[in-house]
């Protein structure tokens, strides 16, 4: 097989903010949607979904997909209001550029999972809104949301492992069973994105690549796919050694399971088929 054009399912690109929360890791530097094309171009990624990040505005997210349609989409970022407001979900994924939203707070919003989102998650799952989700600890609420609503696709943001880097290498795969449990609900999806940061390890990032192949074998690589993490994931890696990464971890499937990983999974659960097929 040549060397495979790849999706990146995870990705922020972003400039510096005036509201930035968190003490950021001195690798994970600013970019913006040119430079990171460029990126793209030299490891052989062809399409990217833009995520904003928790403590940004989507304004940048969406101007970049605007001034770079062939190249980006966005992921949306949720907002606390949308629990007070579920109706205002339709409004806001019908925005251009929008391909579904990302769900992720610091810390993790117990809200989400009570019986106070059902009218969020019902909301969500009326519009077939694909929700791509982090919240490391709540495990058991994927399952609740997804077995209550079978109808509402979900992906889990980096396979569930814990990449916040107070986390311990030792803990950062606690929940790695529960999450292989999830496989019985077909609408919980997984995104083996930032694997080589859980692991700690250099490329070609071996025991990352032994958990992606525990992900296909489990979910089957028609529910996986591959995401970058980066810029954040630049303490692993260069941004080529992320991608590479994802042909080398999925090299034993069949070329047909490969390429399921590589793009497929992406272009089916978030709409965009055409698009990554150039279209």
């Amino acid at each position: 097989m040549t060397r495979a054009s790849v999706v990146d399912t995870h990705a922020h690109y972003w400039q510096p903010s005036a509201t930035e929360i968190v003490n950021l890791a001195a690798t994970d530097k600013p970019i913006d949607p040119a430079a990171f094309g460029k990126l793209m171009d030299s490891a052989g990624v062809s399409r990217l979904l833009q995520v904003t990040r928790y403590f940004d505005a989507d304004d940048y997210s969406l101007a970049g997909a605007a001034a770079h349609p062939d190249r980006f989409k966005v992921l949306g970022k949720f907002e606390r209001s949308m629990l007070d407001n579920p109706a205002s979900l339709a409004g806001w994924s019908a925005r251009a550029g929008i391909v579904g939203l990302r769900v992720f707070t610091l810390p993790t919003e117990p809200a989400l999972f009570a019986s106070e989102a059902d009218a969020f998650w019902t909301a969500a799952e009326n519009l077939r809104l694909p929700v791509s989700i982090y919240a490391p600890g709540f495990t058991d609420g994927f399952r609740k949301v997804a077995a209550a609503h079978p109808g509402l696709p979900i992906v889990l943001d980096h396979a569930g492992t814990n990449v916040f880097a107070q986390t311990p290498v030792s803990a950062r795969f606690d929940e790695w069973d529960a999450v292989l449990a999830l496989a019985d609900l077909p609408n919980i999806f997984v995104k083996a994105s930032a694997l080589p940061e859980a692991t700690r390890e250099t490329f070609p990032y071996p025991q990352a690549q032994e958990r992606l192949l525990d992900l296909c074998a489990t979910f089957g690589p028609q529910r996986v796919m591959w995401g970058s993490n980066y810029t954040p994931a630049a303490s692993a890696g260069t941004y080529e050694q992320l991608a590479e990464f994802a042909r080398l971890a999925v090299s034993p499937l069949a070329e047909s399971e490969q390429l399921e990983v590589l793009s497929g999974t992406a272009g089916r659960f978030f709409g965009v088929t055409r698009w990554i097929q150039g279209d």
